[in-house]
């Protein structure tokens, strides 16, 4: 678990650093069955390595699987109406 908690934070670190965001407020958002899954020992050793290099970083956990992002950056590219991205959203939360 060390070592997956590890690499997520890497990943993390080098978005928030080619960001320009690690000293800056924002969320780290995991997404996937095994974080989704929020293991309290693995979710906090995620935390603390991503609190090492971005301590303004708030880590939470995405309450869609990632086929709904997917979903939305479909409608965003064919300029959709927010009732479309709405019933997306309440697709998957209810099929989650």
């Amino acid at each position: 678990m060390a070592r997956q908690a590890e690499e997520v934070a890497v990943m993390a670190r080098v978005c928030l650093e080619r960001l320009g965001l690690l000293d800056t407020p924002a969320e780290v958002v995991l997404g996937g069955s095994v974080l989704a899954a929020r293991d309290p020992y693995l979710h906090g050793l995620i935390e603390a390595a991503i609190g090492a290099s971005a301590p303004l970083a708030r880590v939470v956990v995405s309450a869609l699987p990632p086929v709904a992002g997917a979903a939305l950056a479909g409608l965003d590219l064919l300029g959709a109406d927010g009732s479309a991205r709405t019933r997306v959203r309440d697709h998957f939360r209810r099929s989650g």
